[in-house]
């Protein structure tokens, strides 16, 4: 992206008001970033307008120029020093207004600190996507994540799936900041790894409050945004132990399971509405799910199991000789699957995508789709029937 300086139009000053017409005729519309009704527009035609160009809030009109502004504004009072540094084309700023991509998309993505979030985040922000990389604690335990991130033309916020207040902060910020939201990403996730019994009642709520609930508060923070726009995308990173099992995965396997339910279900219910609902399946890959990975804290209950309470250490030693090992998935693939979903034309779009080592998951895919769909038929939902009829021969 070329050196470009920031100019700020300021209309309370101004002593020629630049009517929308007039600056389109001077400035290709890419190159306007809007922020919320100005002064100037008042009718309702100029409102539409700006709508068309998917322009819907801001509080001041801010333009970029590759050459003197004074040439193309005469007669205007214009004043650029605070907003000559906004860094990374964010806080507040319309992104997608700036990108050479004309299907750029606004986009949250939650778990961006590492992994398949982080380089989702990186591979559709150089896509020319708008991008909110989302991660807990930006400030701190994340901060270096975070800076790296916000180095490329992304947007980083802090959110905490498992807080309501910072899931609805979050999702008014993008929508307030950038006027809509595209898609969503439901990426962020922990995966723990022993023996089922001696997950104790906390841990488990701990995982699921992450891995399943996390993604419903999420859902129910953008839907209504997108059902009233009509359009819309929410993308869920499962895995295909929500399709098949592991031992040592219990707890895992149960949060994922439930999350695959849930997807499937919008994707059902929210066909006719504008809005998609699809599932990423990732294998194994390489990320930090598997150093991260809490153990059981009731030991005395994995003891009680003899040799077996040793298949949390089998399990990591197994997986990481692995990722080590030539044969190694890339995790590269999984962000370019997420980003291929988001430039797939609505409609189009798999429910499920497979990604890596599969264990059968695409078996079980290809065989219970049309079992699901002779399900939906038999109890009178012909149109969600066909639905899940698509999905079976996708």
């Amino acid at each position: 992206m070329p050196e470009m300086t920031k100019f700020y139009y300021d209309t309370a000053g101004s002593t020629n008001p630049v009517t929308l017409g007039a600056l389109r005729k001077m400035v290709p519309l890419s190159q306007i970033l809007f922020g919320a009704d100005f002064p100037f527009i008042k009718s309702a035609e100029q409102r539409r307008l700006l709508q068309e160009f998917g322009v819907f809030n801001a509080r001041e009109l801010q333009v970029i120029f590759s050459e003197n502004v004074g040439k193309l504004l005469p007669n205007t009072k214009l004043k650029s020093a605070r907003l000559g540094v906004r860094a990374t084309f964010c806080g507040g700023v319309r992104m997608d207004a700036m990108s050479d991509n004309p299907n750029a998309q606004v986009i949250l993505i939650t778990g961006t600190s590492s992994g398949i979030g982080r380089l989702a985040a990186e591979t559709l922000a150089r896509a020319g996507h708008s991008v909110y990389a989302s991660m807990r604690q930006t400030a701190s335990r994340n901060r270096e994540a975070a800076e790296a991130l916000a180095k490329l033309p992304a947007r980083v916020i802090d959110l905490d799936v498992t807080k309501p207040g910072s899931v609805s902060q979050a999702v008014e910020t993008v929508i307030q900041e950038a006027g809509r939201l595209d898609v969503l990403v439901n990426n962020a996730g922990h995966m723990p790894i022993g023996i089922t019994e001696a997950f104790t009642e906390a841990q488990v709520q701990q995982t699921m409050d992450v891995n399943f609930l996390g993604p419903v508060r999420l859902c129910r923070a953008v839907l209504p945004h997108m059902r009233q726009r009509g359009q819309g995308l929410i993308i869920h990173v499962t895995s295909v132990v929500g399709r098949v099992l592991f031992p040592a995965c219990g707890v895992y396997c149960a949060s994922k399971f439930a999350l695959e339910a849930y997807a499937e279900v919008l994707h059902l219910e929210l066909s006719g509405l504008g809005v998609e609902s699809v599932i990423v399946e990732p294998g194994p890959f390489p990320s930090r799910l598997l150093p991260n990975s809490p153990e059981p804290a009731d030991r005395l209950r994995a003891e009680a199991y003899g040799s077996i309470a040793q298949i949390r250490e089998v399990f990591s030693d197994t997986f990481s000789k692995f990722f080590a090992s030539e044969q190694s998935p890339n995790t590269q693939d999984v962000a370019d699957a997420i980003a291929q979903l988001v430039a797939t034309p609505a409609g189009k779009r798999p429910l499920r995508t497979v990604c890596g080592p599969d264990y059968g998951a695409i078996a079980i895919n290809q065989y219970t789709a049309p079992i699901q769909a002779e399900v939906l038929r038999s109890i009178g939902m012909p149109a969600m029937a066909k639905r899940a009829h698509a999905a079976a021969t996708d």
